[in-house]
């Protein structure tokens, strides 16, 4: 019996034959990145703020940067940018840039308007004198008024950034829209200032990071908007002033390079291996070939509360991958536990408060 699933499958081989070569993963359309760490700085409110008692606020910068590698044609026209605190405890009070409009030209639009209105009267007179003398004679007296109005109005406005919180103020959006006043390629900067407890030491904040794009179905004439190039990261984020928190944020840090890069190496081991030969065919058809692991194990394990010791997609990665995945997770771990302690000392809150 499995000398004949063998052959079997040796036929289907041959009459399959090799198949087309993979094709490299090509890159996103759009790439989005930015620093896996950020400071809060301690900020003063203003005086019409309140602030609850045993809270106090902190800013976070976050630089986003995006390189767009689509064609003209199909250029996005619109970012938008989700970030949200991690921890019930902290609350969105101001960000920047807020919602601006700008206008398409340079100052206002000058408008005229001109109402013309004429008048004509005319006479005109002809007789004879015994079919001997004809003649005629005639008056015209006519009068034209020109009104000219000029004034200026104001240009039409677009939308370049549009922001506001999300989450019951434990987030914030931003939206950034292509206008020939803005550029979407680049890097921008994008601040938080939060409300937290005194003894706050740092959040784990989700970034989620997308683009709509126009595009034109083939033989369609209208264009639809689609969403591509979702990207997701997280940012540790520590109290300027306590050493511990930033050193566990670094960490975490190195622990997630370490994941990616291991992913990658495990990915191209995958391509590598994956011959489009007549004997991978042979190998499939045998049921010889490695385990399928789905492709979401990677966000799983950065982003989810997965048991990388029970997980059984986890399980079935190489050992230099699970070993990346469980530091990664332990560095995690102790982060979180390390931000929602109330160990801050007094020391390393004093002079806190500056402008």
């Amino acid at each position: 019996m499995h000398s004949t699933l063998k052959l079997n499958a040796l036929l289907f081989a041959a009459i399959v034959g090799v198949t087309e070569p993979a094709v490299a993963a090509r890159p996103a359309s759009i790439q989005f990145d930015l620093s896996p760490v950020a400071s809060a700085q301690p900020v003063v409110p203003d005086e019409d703020a309140f602030v609850p008692p045993g809270h106090r606020w902190v800013r976070v910068r976050l630089d986003i940067s995006s390189m767009i590698n689509t064609a003209e044609q199909a250029k996005p026209h619109e970012f938008v940018y989700r970030i949200q605190c991690s921890s019930l405890d902290s609350r969105v009070v101001d960000y920047s840039p807020r919602t601006q409009l700008a206008a398409s030209t340079v100052g206002g639009i000058r408008v005229e308007q001109s109402d013309e209105k004429s008048k004509s009267l005319g006479l005109a007179l002809k007789g004879s004198y015994l079919n001997l003398v004809d003649g005629s004679s005639g008056a015209d007296v006519g009068s034209k008024v020109c009104n000219k109005t000029t004034f200026e109005k104001a240009a039409p406005q677009e939308i370049m950034y549009a922001s506001g919180t999300i989450a019951r103020g434990q987030g914030v959006y931003f939206k950034l829209r292509a206008t020939p006043a803005q550029v979407l390629d680049g890097q921008k900067p994008f601040t938080i200032t939060l409300q937290v407890p005194d003894k706050w030491r740092g959040d784990l904040l989700s970034v989620h990071l997308s683009a709509t794009e126009s595009q034109r179905s083939f033989g369609a004439l209208d264009r639809d908007t689609v969403q591509s190039s979702p990207a997701r990261f997280q940012v540790a984020v520590f109290d300027q002033s306590d050493d511990i928190a930033r050193r566990w944020a670094w960490q975490l840090a190195e622990a997630e390079q370490r994941l990616r890069e291991s992913s990658q190496q495990y990915a191209s081991s995958i391509r590598e291996r994956s011959l489009p030969t007549i004997f991978h065919h042979v190998a499939a058809a045998l049921d010889v070939i490695e385990p399928r692991i789905s492709e979401d194990w990677m966000q799983r394990a950065l982003y989810g509360s997965i048991d990388p010791y029970f997980d059984k997609q986890i399980r079935q990665l190489p050992v230099a991958v699970k070993v990346a995945v469980l530091d990664y997770v332990d560095a995690k771990t102790n982060f979180q536990g390390l931000v929602r302690s109330q160990s801050l000392s007094q020391e390393a809150r004093s002079g806190l408060a500056v402008k």
